[in-house]
């Protein structure tokens, strides 16, 4: 099984629907929000597509699948616990 195969799968076809169904959400409110196309959500949802990396990580971090991914290029900035170092 690949990496991301298991979030594909709760992504696509009747599990979408049911998960945001679930959220108490649409497909137009999470296009709106994570910049994914609505088409595109609803051919995942219809099996007419298969969700790529990049747009399944962000529409599994906004329905709560995922952690939120960091921005490319930024590092946790802090010390070992996390707080910001005094400089």
């Amino acid at each position: 099984m690949k990496k991301h195969d298991a979030l594909r799968l709760a992504l696509t076809g009747d599990s979408l629907r049911k998960l945001l169904r679930k959220r108490g959400t649409n497909k137009h409110r999470v296009a709106k929000a994570t910049g994914v196309s609505y088409m595109m959500l609803h051919n995942w949802e219809r099996q007419l597509a298969v969700p790529r990396t990049e747009k399944l990580l962000t529409v599994a971090a906004h329905l709560g699948l995922i952690e939120a991914p960091a921005p490319q290029g930024e590092e946790k900035k802090g010390g070992e616990d996390g707080r910001q170092e005094k400089g």
